[in-house]
């Protein structure tokens, strides 16, 4: 897969590249357009409370997160989204086309049920072939418990994309996509 740096860190790249042919391309259009700010994507939380993403806040989350991805060689990998519902999915998911990785949605495991949920779970995973877990740092805290009870899940790398640092969307390089 080719990659390209583009010369401003921390920019998007220039919209004529990638907008018309992708997903992230409309994103980045929407992020560089003058409606930036504007509200996204809402989600109505079950307590009633909203979470409001401009599509600018949304394109440096997902480059936030592709960077780590990118870092962590999972461009072209399968990766694990394993969010509650919420703004953080929609982060992961265009994480994952912002590195050029696959996506593979599933539900966290419910600790009450885990003899229930683990076995989809690692069914998902070993069909997928999935090398690395998104997820939020609340879901990573209960990695252990889950871990006593899945120990092969060991082996994936796990990573909180809510509590990765800032500044590391300006090391995102833009995939070639085809």
């Amino acid at each position: 897969m080719k990659c390209r740096n583009f010369s401003t860190p921390g920019r998007p790249p220039p919209v004529t590249d990638l907008a018309p042919r992708s997903l992230s391309g409309l994103l980045l259009t929407l992020a560089q357009g003058s409606s930036a700010q504007a509200p996204l994507y809402t989600f109505l939380g079950d307590d009633g409370e909203e979470s409001v993403w401009s599509a600018s806040e949304l394109d440096v989350r997902a480059r936030r997160i592709a960077s780590a991805l990118s870092e962590r060689g999972a461009v072209g990998e399968r990766v694990l989204l394993l969010y509650p519902p919420g703004l953080d999915y929609i982060a992961g998911f265009f994480g994952c086309l912002y590195a050029g990785a696959v996506a593979v949605p599933a539900y966290p495991p419910d600790p009450m049920r885990l003899e229930r949920t683990l076995p989809r779970l690692r069914a998902i995973i070993q069909d997928a072939k999935a090398t690395v877990v998104l997820t939020t740092s609340g879901i990573l805290e209960l990695s252990d418990f889950v871990f006593e009870q899945a120990p092969d899940f060991r082996a994936l790398h796990w990573m909180a994309t809510d509590s990765l640092p800032e500044g590391g969307e300006r090391e995102w390089v833009a995939p070639e996509l085809g």
